[in-house]
């Protein structure tokens, strides 16, 4: 593959020429035609991230993802990149293994690199999150998280943890066990579990026990393995779906019938719910829009035009076969 050294070396001129023409600078005509010519009898395509480093404006931009093996992650991604596509831009990404510390790095980082805007898919929003946001000379967009100072894009976690709950009162159920996840996860560990214990109240709900696990699976598993010991856990919601699988997989080891013994419930709308037997009832959220409307947010960012600082994704209750009306 040809680099800008062989360009130059072929066209007679110095590796800051080919770089200027690249980069919409001044050249003579002559030269400008005969680099051109050699591009393209090379077949050269300039890397888009080289190019940003020089140009006065990038095309470039960063995005920072949580962790590669999240279902969410990746439909969120799936979003932001069909309009990067759709509006010429080009992405870089960054994993942060759900690390903060990588995060922020990740933020620097973009900036010296000379990106166009940021799009911070997150986990929590810290104080030193803030502190570079803040100073960041690039629009910040954050997914999934919220913050006064910061344009953001998250779904409705209260009201999906009240919608589901009263869906489930409907049903018949009185009786809640929680297997939440820590306040570090704002968006899941506070607020959704507000809506959940807000909708249990304002459907009268008799019992109400709360367990925190995290999000792994396995965690989920060694959690579910031990309550289902007991039979008196008639209702079941977890935080995510993959926690509600993981908590499906116990209730059958533990010789609980699903949902005539135990009936469990989960967040996230994600497929491997709907292949479980029976399917699992969870609460819908729109990943992929989340991901277009956040990078759409962020161009407009770009483009100076002014925005509302907090965009809410709407979600849905989607019943399936793992709660069933309970005997009142």
């Amino acid at each position: 593959m040809a680099t800008i050294q062989d360009i130059a070396k072929k066209a007679g001129v110095t590796k800051s020429t080919v770089s200027r023409y690249l980069n919409g600078g001044s050249v003579s005509l002559e030269t400008a035609q005969k680099i051109e010519k050699i591009i393209k009898e090379e077949n050269y395509t300039p890397s888009p991230f080289a190019r940003s480093l020089k140009a006065k404006s990038s095309s470039m931009i960063g995005v920072i993802v949580p962790r590669m093996d999240s279902s969410a992650t990746a439909k969120t991604l799936m979003g932001i990149d069909e309009v990067v596509e759709e509006l010429n831009y080009d992405l870089l990404m960054n994993n942060a293994r759900q690390d903060s510390k990588r995060e922020i790095k990740a933020i620097e980082e973009f900036t010296r690199n000379k990106v166009a805007g940021i799009i911070l898919i997150a986990t929590e929003i810290t104080s030193e999150h803030i502190k570079v946001i803040k100073k960041c000379p690039v629009p910040v967009v954050i997914v999934g998280q919220e913050h006064e100072e910061i344009h953001s894009v998250v779904h409705d976690d209260y009201q999906a943890g009240f919608e589901l709950v009263e869906a489930l009162a409907k049903q018949g159920f009185h009786e809640m066990t929680y297997v939440g996840v820590s306040n570090r996860d704002h968006a899941v560990g506070v607020v959704r579990k507000e809506g959940i214990f807000a909708g249990a109240k304002a459907n009268h709900f008799d019992t109400i026990e709360q367990l925190e696990g995290d999000f792994s699976i396995q965690k989920a598993l060694t959690i579910g393995l031990e309550l289902f010991q007991k039979p008196n856990h008639p209702l079941v919601i977890a935080a995510t779906d993959n926690i509600a699988v993981a908590l499906m997989k116990a209730a059958q080891q533990c010789g609980r019938k699903i949902p005539e013994e135990v009936a469990i419930a989960g967040f996230g709308g994600y497929e491997i719910g709907q292949f479980m037997n029976p399917t699992l009832t969870t609460v819908e959220f729109q990943f992929n829009e989340a991901g277009r409307v956040s990078m759409q947010l962020l161009d407009k960012l770009i483009r100076k035009v002014p925005c509302e600082m907090k965009t809410i994704i709407p979600v849905h209750v989607k019943l399936g076969e793992s709660t069933k009306k309970a005997s009142n």
